[in-house]
């Protein structure tokens, strides 16, 4: 193949028209000063904005201390502005002032303060729900029934559901005694929950007595039904005495002498 390589004069007529076209298109070199199109320059925060961040941020700021080591989610709702008022938006650090959360309430109130460039101060209801997650029975429970893990799952509940308690963990409640149905997604509540029966009304017992330093052990009848911890009274077998006793462990009793 042959490469024709040719040179023209300062004065040939070509040459000229490529120097001019250099002058009136200089070449790009990649870096140019553009100035931000309008649709990416953000607008302000109108007031309503304003309001409604700083006050859901100092809610969130109080339940933190209401729900200290628990995990909550929150769903918090500003009411809206009252449609006549006209709020500038604040160029000063919002002033946000809530009543102290001792625990958990489902309405307040915040009062918002500006201070410039116009100053203003409202009165904004607050509703608020939290929620929970917590162990719940999988299934319809029968009273007296003995809960195993397949009776547990987990679900969020509202905390609203939960005055009466609850438990985040399945493991203390393995085992123990249902005093009452329950229905399916229904939370566990310690009075809903007791220790299994050990001891059942005539049955032998073996009772353990402190008297000081020295322990007695004796046989006898107890005359009640009850679980760990319960004190229920039984019968001396030898001296035919009824006391009152707690329960320690099945088919076990001990008396204070």
């Amino acid at each position: 193949m042959k490469i024709g390589i040719f040179f023209w004069g300062s004065h040939h007529p070509l040459l000229r028209l490529l120097i001019a076209l250099t002058i009136c298109f200089p070449a790009y070199t990649g870096a140019a000063s553009l100035d931000p199109a309008p649709s990416q320059i953000l607008p302000s925060p109108t007031a309503r904005q304003q309001i409604e961040r700083g006050i859901t941020n100092a809610v969130a700021v109080n339940l933190t201390q209401v729900f200290k080591n628990t995990q909550v989610r929150t769903d918090i709702n500003v009411s809206n502005l009252d449609a006549r008022l006209k709020l500038s938006p604040c160029t000063a650090k919002l002033q946000i002032l809530l009543p102290p959360m001792q625990r958990f309430n489902r309405r307040t109130n915040a009062k918002v303060r500006c201070d410039a460039p116009t100053p203003w101060a409202v009165n904004i209801p607050v509703s608020i729900r939290a929620y929970m997650t917590v162990v719940v029975a999988s299934n319809q429970l029968l009273r007296g029934h003995h809960i195993s893990p397949g009776d547990i799952a987990l679900a969020e509940i509202d905390i609203e559901k939960l005055r009466f308690g609850y438990f985040t963990h399945s493991e203390p409640i393995i085992g123990m005694q249902l005093k009452r149905n329950l229905t399916v997604n229904a939370p566990f509540t310690p009075k809903l929950l007791r220790f299994p029966i050990v001891i059942q009304r005539g049955e032998q017992v073996t009772i353990s007595a402190l008297a000081s330093a020295l322990r007695v052990k004796t046989n006898g009848v107890a005359l009640g039904s009850g679980s760990v911890g319960d004190k229920i009274q039984i019968r001396n077998s030898k001296s035919q005495r009824i006391v009152e006793g707690k329960i320690t462990s099945p088919g076990h009793v001990a008396v204070n002498m």
